[in-house]
């Protein structure tokens, strides 16, 4: 199984407008800007202080939809591959690339949904089992 780090804070300071990152769902961004963000106030070093937080505006390269995140969302998000095959178990959640995993269909409330999940896991019978209840 391939795994795949989460991009660092440094990383993410470091990218530049026009690079690709993976949110892991499947789907490849392209950064568009930095900008700030709404004023926020906390509490540090015995003082309040106010600040900006660092926002990113992306495009997903798929349909052309663009979202705004703080950064610290790109932190928990975005991973250090910028490969396009890479898909999400929807059971488990692992980030593989395509060729470990399957389509498999699965009965939901009297409807089916054609979801993709590991190969060499049991993720596709699990997530029936859960929509069985």
């Amino acid at each position: 199984m391939t795994t795949y780090k989460k991009l660092t804070l440094e990383q993410i300071d470091k990218l530049q407008i026009g690079n690709l990152v993976n949110f892991g769902d499947g789907n490849v961004y392209a950064i568009l800007r930095f900008y700030e963000g709404d004023k926020c106030r906390a509490f540090k070093d015995g003082k309040w202080t106010e600040y900006a937080e660092k926002m990113v505006e992306v495009i997903r390269c798929l349909d052309g939809k663009t979202k705004s995140f703080y950064t610290m969302v790109l932190h928990g998000a975005t991973t250090d591959t910028l490969d396009p095959t890479i898909e999400k178990c929807a059971y488990c959640g692992n980030l593989r690339p395509k060729n470990e995993m399957k389509s498999m269909t699965i009965w939901v409330n009297g409807t089916t949904q054609n979801n993709r999940y590991c190969i060499d896991m049991p993720c596709g019978g699990y997530d029936q089992m859960a929509a069985e209840g």
